[in-house]
Formats: C-alpha cells, structure tokens, sequence
C-alpha cells in the first residue's frame, strides 16, 4: 500500500471528521466510550482502486478518567482523576469489502472497510488542585525525579499503532461520508499518570515538594503508609480511542482516472464478432 500509491491512483480526497475521544487503563480499565470528551481533525486521502486506501489524519482531543465514577472498590479507595489533551497524526491503510468508488452514488457507493497503520501523538496528563490545572509529569508522582529510584519522566511525544473498522457511503457526487471506530495501542502506561507504585511521600516531597505528596497519594485508605503498595498496573499499556464522522469531497485528477481505478473489474470481451464473407 506504501510504495505504489504514486504509481496507480488519480484520485484523491479532503475532509474533515468530528467525533469523541475516549481512554482505557488504570482508572478505566475494560468500558468503551466512557468519558467522552469531542474531537475533530483533517484528513487526506488518496485512492488505489476500488479496495485500497492510503490516508492521513490530524486528531485533536482528549482523554480523561475519575476513579470516584468507577464502581471498582478498589477504585474508588485510590481517589485519582486526570485530563489529558490528545493531538494525533498517524497514516493508515485502508482495506474495502466491497468495490467502492469515492463519491459515485449510483454504483460502488457503500461498504464496510479495515483499516491500521501507524502514528504519533501528543499528551500531557493534568489534574485539578485548588481549581488550578497541574501537569502531572512536573511532579513526578511516582519519584521520576528522586535519584535513589533511577526512574526517568515519561515522554509527551509517544508512537501509536492505529487500527478499527468503518463504514464508507456516497450521498451525493463528488461527497463521501464514512462513520470511523478506531482504537490506538500505545507503549506507555503513563497516559494517565498511574503507573506502578506509592512511593515514600518523605522522598516524594525533598524532590519535588508537597504538592507531588497530596497528588500522588489522594487515597481514602485505612492504611497510614501506602509506600510499596500498589498505585496502578505497570504489565499493561494504556489505549485511547476515536470514534467520528467524515465528510470528504473526492478531487479528480482533471486527466481522467486511471487504468488501475476505473477498469480492473470490467470482464473481458471473450467472443469477438467476426467478418464473414458470402
């Protein structure tokens, strides 16, 4: 799908998509669509024939969870909550069911489709303390900045690999709609800022001060001293989501389409009339 894209298609797509964003991790482990919070991008695609799709995406959102609407005990016990903003890029391939022509609503004009691929995206996890916005990573609340640890802040800028299924349909001429679901597996498990373990809120407060205590340790708990004791689930990753609408409009190649596009399903002409003489 990478490499000959430039090769075959003359056709090709703008648009812009609207929709929500959600998270799964440690303070919502397993309910989709949970704490919806909009986003909305641009997108642009080009067309490699009637199943094959190369498209690339800018998302804008954010992701947030509060342990206080879980019905988890232990959730609740923990007491944590944060918001982080989400700004995604990512390139995917796309992969129809059914032959389908961008923007042609007389014939090929609906089916569902895959897709994956791979991207980027911008987070910075944050908390509300006295009606004021914290960045979380600042304080390292589970002692990124405490020597003894050696425990390194986690990156903003993280990979992810996209992927989901969706449905594409063509309303008008020129105009396709698609209704995109699409999960992104990252490599961190600091989406939230929860991660492994309470750390000894004495160090905690000679590294990074007495804010990163009350933040780190919000717990309602019967035990005193949570040092040692676990904070989050550090062998699993965190995940967010996209689900939205797209509106594109397909912009032709002013040529004409190409072989590729427009004639690898017509059936060849097997019988041929033949001149007879009498």
């Amino acid at each position: 799908i990478l490499f000959p894209w430039t090769l075959f298609s003359q056709n090709h797509e703008f648009g812009i998509t609207g929709g929500v964003s959600y998270y799964n991790g440690d303070l919502n482990p397993i309910t989709p669509f949970k704490k919806n919070y909009f986003a909305f991008g641009l997108l642009y695609k080009r067309n490699l024939d009637f199943h094959f799709s190369f498209k690339l995406q800018a998302l804008n959102g954010r992701v947030g969870a509060d342990d206080l609407k879980s019905k988890n005990g232990y959730q609740l016990t923990r007491n944590l909550r944060f918001t982080s903003p989400i700004v995604e890029l990512n390139a995917t391939g796309e992969f129809n069911f059914f032959a389908y022509e961008p923007g042609n609503p007389k014939k090929y004009f609906i089916t569902p489709y895959l897709f994956a691929g791979l991207g980027a995206f911008y987070m910075n996890p944050q908390t509300t303390y006295n009606l004021l916005q914290v960045n979380l990573r600042d304080l390292g609340t589970e002692g990124q900045y405490i020597p003894e640890l050696d425990k390194k802040p986690y990156k903003i800028f993280q990979p992810a690999v996209p992927f989901g299924i969706g449905l594409k349909y063509n309303p008008f001429r020129g105009v396709a709609l698609t209704l995109e679901w699409g999960m992104r597996l990252t490599f961190t498990d600091f989406l939230d800022d929860v991660s492994s373990v309470y750390v000894d809120p004495t160090l905690l407060s000679k590294y990074s001060g007495k804010l990163a205590v009350e933040l780190a340790d919000q717990s309602r708990s019967i035990f005193v001293e949570n040092t040692g004791r676990q904070r989050g689930f550090e062998y699993t990753k965190d995940w967010f989501s996209y689900a939205g609408l797209q509106v594109s409009v397909r912009i032709p190649n002013p040529k004409g389409d190409c072989w590729r596009f427009r004639h690898k399903y017509r059936f060849p002409r097997i019988f041929k009339k033949k001149n007879t003489t009498f």
